[in-house]
């Protein structure tokens, strides 16, 4: 993750403790910890970050641009932390999200351990983290730990079961099929490596879905590890980034992001390592997935399509599950060529004559929604011209010769396009 704008990198104040880098080379991660009027929280933060049994560790601290004390709280910490803290004031606010991508170049460890500011961390954290990342193989890039629950006045509560408890992580494919039904790793409680972190490029002006987003993209690139020991608590707080989001945004987030990750080469890579025994199972679960996340409605059919696109583009077509995705949903468009190629390719890998499939079948309301949308949806791009424009061109064309018909028409579209900027043939 990156952002690379010279104005927002320049704009941030970045003040860096005497002792920061010594401590630096003494360590193979940095915590990073993300503010934003987070006064409320900081006196107990600072108490927390005291309390580590391991100490000596490289402290980055972002100040979103609150809009309350919390800078100048933060500057009044002891001087024993302060020394070894690199302060950055980011010029505005950017969300958490773009925050930590335009923050990320100030990581300059191994491995980094992030710390959230409404969350209460235990004594343990850092080093259960900083232990698992010190004896960590190098196909390992996450680990994370488990954490309990607390309400906003810091009450211990129940804790229910958490994803990471019983989610398969062993493989590729099932940590990536695990979490797409249901985000597995604790963001809160995790440690990263740097290196499998920067490459991952993903929009950041919204804070749904994210964290997913980000996990699915890592899944071709190493593997993922849960540390079974408690090391903190998170925190249920209705104004926090993740949880203060209008309906409609809880929808369109993860479209967008599932769409992303569907037709991402990440997505392709980890498809190609599938065996082909495995394949009829992995895209069945992709795609039930894919329900389970978004709901049966049109947008789930159109992110269907997309990973059914992308299986079927790693392994020539041969899975059943999602040839057969991509035919149910482009014959709702058309019942032509793309639908007839798909039916004789499944009657090639079966050696059998073409069996269409059953075209009486009901479709499900998903489906109607997505035929209905793709009726009324008429590009411009598309449009043919009309019987009098023709004319026109079937006319200019008997009688004029080509390279005099060129320059014609060319200065006719011209002009028609500025009197109608909206048009397709606007190519300036």
């Amino acid at each position: 993750m990156d952002i690379s704008s010279q104005k927002l990198r320049s704009g941030r104040e970045i003040v860096i403790g005497p002792e920061y880098n010594n401590v630096l080379k003494t360590n193979s991660f940095t915590v990073y910890l993300g503010i934003y009027n987070g006064a409320p929280f900081l006196a107990s933060l600072l108490e927390q970050l005291q309390a580590q049994t391991q100490r000596n560790f490289p402290l980055v601290v972002v100040d979103n641009a609150s809009g309350d004390e919390s800078w100048k709280q933060i500057l009044a910490w002891p001087t024993e932390m302060l020394e070894r803290i690199k302060l950055i004031r980011n010029p505005i606010n950017l969300g958490g999200v773009g925050s930590f991508a335009l923050n990320l170049d100030q990581i300059d460890s191994e491995w980094l351990i992030t710390m959230h500011q409404d969350d209460t961390y235990w004594p343990n954290h850092v080093s259960v983290l900083g232990k698992a990342v010190a004896n960590s193989s190098k196909d390992e890039i996450v680990f994370f730990s488990d954490m309990g629950t607390q309400d906003m006045e810091g009450k211990e509560l129940f804790t229910p079961i958490r994803q990471s408890w019983i989610a398969n992580l062993e493989t590729p494919q099932s940590a990536f099929r695990a979490n797409l039904v249901q985000q597995s790793i604790s963001y809160p409680s995790a440690a990263f490596r740097t290196s499998a972190m920067l490459p991952i490029q993903i929009p950041w002006h919204s804070s749904s879905f994210p964290d997913t987003e980000i996990t699915l993209l890592q899944a071709s690139k190493g593997s993922f590890r849960f540390v079974p020991e408690l090391t903190m608590l998170y925190r249920m707080n209705p104004k926090s980034e993740s949880h203060d989001l209008n309906p409609k945004e809880r929808v369109l987030g993860p479209f967008a992001s599932l769409s992303r990750v569907m037709a991402s080469d990440s997505f392709l890579s980890l498809c190609l390592t599938i065996p082909e025994e495995h394949r009829h199972s992995f895209s069945n679960s992709v795609l039930d997935g894919i329900d389970i996340r978004l709901g049966t409605s049109s947008f789930s059919e159109l992110v269907k399509l997309i990973a059914a696109e992308t299986m079927g583009l790693a392994w020539d077509y041969t899975d059943t599950t999602s040839r057969e995705q991509i035919l149910a949903t482009y014959k709702l468009a058309e019942d032509g060529r793309t639908t007839k190629l798909l039916e004789e390719l499944g009657a090639y890998y079966a050696g059998s004559h073409v069996t269409p499939i059953n075209r009486s079948e009901p479709l499900s309301d998903a489906q109607i929604e997505l035929e209905n949308l793709l009726s009324t949806a008429a590009p411009l791009s598309n449009s043919q011209a009309d019987n009098a424009q023709r004319f026109l061109l079937t006319f200019i064309g008997k009688l004029l010769p080509l390279r005099i018909r060129r320059k014609v028409i060319s200065f006719a579209v011209r002009l028609y396009s500025k009197f109608n900027p909206g048009s397709p043939w606007n190519l300036s």
